[in-house]
């Protein structure tokens, strides 16, 4: 009897220990749209790609080969709207993570790992130039803070319409900027409108070009 009410001690034990790992698992393979900047997580909600094209202008310094694509990622508290000439207008407050890629087609991400690059051009496919984040975007401020990211990764897959981003980056005050998004991005073909693109897709701010 001792050993009987043993093994079946020992089965209950068993059974718990898999149905415990079986929920870690699924906690984990359910991963949560974020990013976060040192010991501090911010939800993301939703994210876009915009379309500026291929290197058309002579008249500027900034020499990039392939297409300016650039990805945003928003939080909760920030709405996206498309205009009437078909640009991104975002309203609210909240926080926002970017990057300006370089790309080897302009409607969507290379599936890669993209790497800072911090020289002074010509820019290739496979980087991105520019990267930064707010963690107090307010539509109706005049700017908005913007804190630079030096160094890191994007790394990107996608199956279909679903984008899976990984963010491994560090800031210039030194601090970690990772993330993880799962999900669609709204996209913007500013291509064919060239120069009539806004120079700043987000509402009152002169951080971007």
């Amino acid at each position: 009897m001792k050993s009987l009410t043993g093994m079946f001690a020992s089965v209950f034990f068993v059974s718990a220990m898999c149905l415990s790992c079986s929920k870690d698992d699924d906690k984990n393979s359910s991963a949560k749209n974020y990013f976060k900047v040192k010991d501090k997580s911010y939800s993301i909600s939703a994210g876009s790609l915009e379309n500026y094209g291929m290197d058309t202008d002579t008249t500027d310094d900034w020499e990039y080969e392939g297409y300016n694509v650039d990805l945003a990622l928003f939080s909760n508290g920030l709405r996206l709207e498309t205009s009437e000439k078909g640009y991104l207008n975002v309203y609210g407050t909240g926080q926002v993570l970017y990057f300006e890629i370089l790309t080897t087609a302009g409607h969507t991400l290379d599936e890669i790992s993209y790497s800072f690059d911090a020289s002074d051009g010509t820019f290739k496919p496979g980087t991105f130039d520019i990267a930064s984040y707010s963690l107090a975007w307010d539509d109706e401020k005049d700017n908005n803070y913007w804190t630079e990211i030096v160094s890191g990764t994007l790394e990107v897959s996608k199956e279909g319409n679903t984008y899976e981003l990984k963010v491994d980056c560090v800031d210039e005050s030194g601090f970690e900027v990772t993330g993880y998004f799962k999900g669609p991005l709204q996209y913007f073909d500013y291509d064919s409108k060239k120069k009539s693109a806004p120079v700043s897709r987000f509402k009152k701010t002169d951080h971007f070009r």
